[in-house]
């Protein structure tokens, strides 16, 4: 599901007909459940309607590109290429040419790297923000709890995806670095331990199922680690942590529904 500028949310052909089949018969106790799931995914949605998230994403964006085109013109203003200010016909010549290159490449091989990051984190606190508001217009502790079971069930299909395919769910330098770098650690330290380093069959399922199964019990500092931070450069709130809050909300509503028909 998506939310567009035009306040339209957009759902995908097969989650569309799955709850529109769900909503004919909604006394089953599946049909109960796929729409409890997907009526906390439409309330994430018109959440970021409300907010106007789509515009103000643009906005951020637009401040990002405004600073970094402000960052080149440092570099040939204040300092860092102070030879550029009079002698522009030398930019095209020899070292000249050579040291601007240099520095423009450096900044902005410097600033995609930190403008992903902040993108990723401006994204992930418009998430938590819409997440807040399907929370606060859940009728049913059921809703809440089967999104939380469904975004679990996502996380760990993406873990098994990293760890055994070895590519990074983030595409920011930084996320790259740090998913490879802690992948490789996990991979060497689950060999010493289980074939005392003599190396193993990786080119088995058996192999790669154990590996997965073993990383996700976190028994080991490296691998609670990476449990925590796999998710850090991706554009969303890590799926254990919206689902621990869904999942507290939910406790929450059934104590304020049980107080009511108590009163």
């Amino acid at each position: 599901a998506l939310a567009l500028y035009s306040h339209t949310i957009l759902f995908s052909n097969s989650l569309a007909i799955e709850f529109d089949q769900a909503l004919a018969n909604p006394d089953d106790v599946k049909n109960a459940a796929i729409i409890g799931r997907y009526s906390a995914i439409l309330d994430h949605e018109i959440g970021h309607m409300k907010h106007n998230d789509v515009m103000n994403r643009f906005a951020f964006m637009g401040m990002i590109a405004g600073a970094f085109a402000a960052t080149q013109q440092a570099i040939i203003h204040m300092g860092y290429a102070p030879w550029l200010t009079n002698k522009l016909e030398e930019a095209a010549l020899g070292v000249n040419r050579l040291k601007y290159n240099m520095a423009f490449f450096v900044s902005w091989l410097s600033f995609t790297a930190l403008s992903h990051e902040a993108s990723n984190w401006y994204t992930r606190s418009i998430e938590r923000s819409a997440d807040e508001f399907a929370i606060q217009h859940a009728q049913t502790p059921s809703s809440l709890r089967e999104m939380a079971q469904w975004l679990s069930a996502q996380e760990k299909l993406n873990l098994q995806w990293v760890l055994i395919t070895g590519q990074p769910l983030s595409t920011g330098l930084i996320g790259i670095m740090r998913q490879a770098y802690l992948r490789n650690k996990l991979l060497k330290e689950y060999i010493n331990e289980k074939y005392a380093g003599n190396g193993a069959a990786q080119n088995t399922q058996e192999f790669w199922d154990a590996f997965v199964t073993w990383v996700m019990e976190c028994r080991s500092d490296d691998a609670n680690f990476f449990m925590k931070t796999l998710f850090a450069s991706a554009d969303h709130p890590s799926a254990d942590e919206r689902a621990q809050k869904l999942n507290q909300a939910a406790d929450e509503l059934d104590k304020k529904l049980l107080s009511e028909h108590h009163v």
